[in-house]
């Protein structure tokens, strides 16, 4: 399985984009991990299948956008 990037190196990667890592939302996602892999199984679509890749990462964080306020993002 491939690392996690490193703080520094996934900052970056954002900044890169006009993003920045605001924190850890407070509440609690519109759809669970599982939900979200379980669409793309159930309704595929071009999507993919969640059995092709080793691994599948989610994040959940607050993010901002070209200085948009913070919202959460995953």
């Amino acid at each position: 399985m491939e690392p996690e990037p490193s703080a520094k190196s996934a900052q970056g990667q954002l900044e890169s984009n006009s993003e920045k890592y605001m924190g850890l939302p407070s509440v609690d996602p519109k759809v669970t991990f599982l939900d979200a892999v379980n669409s793309v199984l159930a309704e595929g679509g071009g999507r993919g299948s969640p059995f092709l890749p080793k691994q599948i990462s989610g994040l959940y964080v607050l993010d901002s956008r070209f200085g948009s306020p913070s919202r959460p993002s995953g």
